[in-house]
């Protein structure tokens, strides 16, 4: 979070509603690559209760034998999964687009 001060305002009920919702997920479904670098896929978004398709951009990193990097970034419209309620459901006052960026390393064991 960019803001801490606005940790218990995001997690509560007017915006993800985290005790009800703890858990946000991404469905890729299925999906195979041979060598690409970068993978444009459309994934399942859940957040809330609320299922939609979205865009998910994937960058692939071999750094060695042992070591891939997956950077990924996920847009969405928040407003779709009822992100923001009351006074914060104006496009106004609060963007409508939101993303999700992620930086994975991922070790061969």
């Amino acid at each position: 979070m960019n803001y801490k001060k606005y940790k218990n305002l995001l997690l509560g009920n007017i915006f993800f509603d985290s005790k009800t919702y703890p858990i946000a997920l991404i469905d890729t479904k299925k999906f195979s690559y041979v060598d690409e670098k970068k993978l444009n896929l459309n994934v399942e978004l859940t957040i809330k209760g609320t299922t939609n398709t979205v865009p998910l951009e994937l960058e692939i990193n071999h750094l060695t034998e042992d070591l891939v990097q997956i950077k990924g970034l996920l847009y969405f419209s928040r407003t779709d999964f009822k992100i923001g309620t009351g006074n914060w459901s104006s496009t106004a006052i609060l963007k409508d687009k939101a993303y999700i960026t992620a930086n994975l390393f991922l070790f061969k064991e």
